[in-house]
């Protein structure tokens, strides 16, 4: 099972059926709520690749380091990596949020390897 559609319907007082997103979501630029929606998770997709792979690289290069500062640095970036990508929604759930991990997680690990 993986998470939700973004079909949640309301039923308005009137009888009509709304999405619960597009009630409050409209007139969003990129073609309303779709397209914020593709927007965000586009965003999302090009920054995780980036700092997946630059993770990956500080993973490898950190192999046998016993510094505990830099340890402690590769696991923050690595926690917080996975956790960006755990969300399930690509991006869309708490962008900004979701983005300043993955902006982190990729920054620590170009530090780490500079190193």
């Amino acid at each position: 099972a993986h998470g939700h559609t973004f079909a949640i319907v309301v039923k308005e007082p009137d009888g009509s059926e709304t999405s619960s997103c597009a009630h409050c979501h409209t007139g969003n630029v990129g073609g309303g709520t779709p397209g914020i929606i593709a927007q965000f998770q586009s965003e999302f997709a090009a920054l995780d690749a980036t700092a997946e792979t630059n993770v990956s690289a500080a993973a490898a290069a950190m192999n046998g380091v016993t510094d505990s500062t830099v340890v402690a640095e590769l696991h923050e970036a690595e926690y917080n990596l996975q956790y960006a990508e755990s969300d399930e929604s690509g991006g869309f759930h708490n962008h900004t949020y979701l983005m300043a991990l993955l902006t982190d997680a990729n920054n620590k690990a170009l530090d780490l390897l500079k190193q």
